[in-house]
């Protein structure tokens, strides 16, 4: 038996081969390249008292170790992984060996903490994107507008006063603003979410307070922050999201009183995501958490699910309207959203006065 092997089922050593391999090839490393990366590691993670038992992970090794994510198949795929091994293979990649082990089958929640710096943080939205990559399903409770249907210019706005806010609290401990990482996570999954929806291969399912629109255009809580044309780019960026993907992005509206059966929860945490074996959810302060223990995940669907059927506003000539009227609050555009219109008004108002001057010479 290999020295320090990890006691990991059939099952667990197939989904640690499985995010092997697909780390390996979202870096577009080859197998001899991600052993180089091993191999220079190695001396730097071990003292040398331990590196005679640390075996050199080479090519042959992680080419039988990714053979073991289509179940086992093959003679030559490897039955068994060190802890040494799993040490190498995580930081090669950038990740915790938690990541590469996954959490199927234990309690473990991860937790992302605003304080903490942007590699952690791409870690997470790595972690979203491999659940995402194996689920045709996404369901999502959110008390802000969820990140596919926020314009671009809005999320990078947004996240920087809700981080400052949070930042009185809670300062950060690095010199990462913890906006940007927010603001990259949620436009890497804003453009994977888009094309997936472009090409029909995800359901996505979003369950919003109607309180939510309400606040964006009346300018209330931390949307007072945030340039009117801002908002109201937001809301037609999202009513145009879900025009254009009718049979893909599904979402719905809920009163406070379609809220009152889920207080529990709701009142705790304003956001929560399920996609595929993946459960996640945020709290007030800014933190969110992630689990991908099978049972917890069931349970957080159902509750997501049960939300969603609860809605007031369903119907999807409904959701349309309600954000056409929203939009319509905020006033319409007739030039770009993010195009400020004072200068034009100025002008305006200059040529009437210069009419008028023209008229009391004239008289």
């Amino acid at each position: 038996m290999q020295r320090n092997a990890l006691g990991l089922s059939n099952n667990e050593l197939e989904e640690l081969a499985r995010r092997v391999a697909w780390l390996r090839k979202q870096r577009g490393w080859t197998q001899a390249e991600l052993a180089e990366r091993c191999s220079s590691l190695r001396s730097q993670l071990f003292p040398p008292v331990q590196l005679p038992y640390v075996p050199h992970i080479r090519r042959d090794r992680i080419a039988k170790i990714e053979l073991m994510a289509n179940n086992g198949s093959g003679r030559t795929a490897a039955r068994l992984i060190s802890e040494y091994e799993l040490r190498l293979l995580a930081a090669a990649f950038g990740v915790e060996p938690c990541w590469l082990r996954g959490g199927q089958n234990s309690g473990t929640v991860f937790l992302w903490e605003l304080s903490w710096p942007d590699a952690k943080a791409q870690q997470f939205a790595e972690l979203i994107a491999y659940h995402e990559a194996r689920s045709c399903s996404r369901w999502v409770w959110s008390e802000p507008l969820p990140c596919t249907l926020q314009a671009p210019a809005f999320s990078e706005r947004y996240f920087a006063v809700r981080a400052a806010s949070w930042a009185v609290t809670s300062p950060p401990v690095t010199e990462n603003h913890p906006a940007v990482a927010m603001n990259a996570v949620a436009t890497a999954n804003r453009e994977r979410t888009l094309q997936r929806l472009a090409d029909g291969s995800l359901q996505f399912f979003a369950a919003v307070p109607i309180a939510t629109v309400e606040a964006i255009v009346a300018a209330s809580d931390t949307y007072g922050a945030l340039p009117r044309a801002l908002r109201r780019e937001c809301l037609e960026w999202a009513l145009e999201q879900i025009r254009q993907f009718p049979h893909t992005l599904h979402v719905v509206f809920l009163a406070a009183a379609n809220l009152v059966p889920f207080r529990f929860w709701t009142h705790c945490y304003e956001s929560h995501y399920v996609s595929g074996g993946l459960s996640s959810w945020s709290d007030r302060s800014g933190a969110t958490y992630f689990a991908e223990n099978t049972k917890l995940v069931k349970r957080h669907l159902a509750l997501v699910q049960a939300i969603y059927r609860s809605a007031a506003v369903r119907e999807p000539a409904e959701v349309r309207e309600l954000l056409q009227r929203c939009v319509r609050s905020l006033g319409t555009m007739r030039t770009s959203p993010l195009r400020s219109r004072e200068p034009t008004t100025r002008r305006k108002r200059e040529g009437r006065r210069a009419q008028r001057s023209k008229q009391a010479a004239a008289d």
